[in-house]
Formats: C-alpha cells, sequence, structure tokens
C-alpha cells in the first residue's frame, strides 16, 4: 500500500523529490530523448511532484 502524497509529512515529501531528482538523473539520457514521450513525463516526475507540493492533480 503507498501513501498518498497529500498524507505525506513535509520530510516525507521533501524524501519523494529527493527520489524523483535521484531517479531523473539516473536515466537523463533517455528522460531526455525524442523516446521519452510527453505523458510518460507527466506520470512519471509531473504529477508526482504537484502532488507533493499539495496540488490535486
Amino acid at each position: 500500500m503507498s501513501i498518498k502524497a497529500k498524507d505525506m509529512t513535509m520530510a516525507e515529501r521533501k524524501e519523494r523529490v529527493a527520489q524523483l531528482v535521484s531517479q531523473f538523473k539516473e536515466n537523463e539520457p533517455f528522460y531526455l530523448s525524442k523516446n521519452f514521450v510527453e505523458s510518460e513525463v507527466r506520470n512519471k516526475f509531473i504529477d508526482p511532484l504537484l502532488e507533493c507540493l499539495k496540488w490535486d492533480v
């Protein structure tokens, strides 16, 4: 069971953002290529980031 971002503490939110940054850095060439489409960007990075900022996505 995964915790919803809206129920996370500030420390958990910061850790989740750090995980997103780390994930991006590890796979940066692929994420910057034409093979990584806009919908995937939204699902993997944009929505999770906005959720950590308490946005209703």
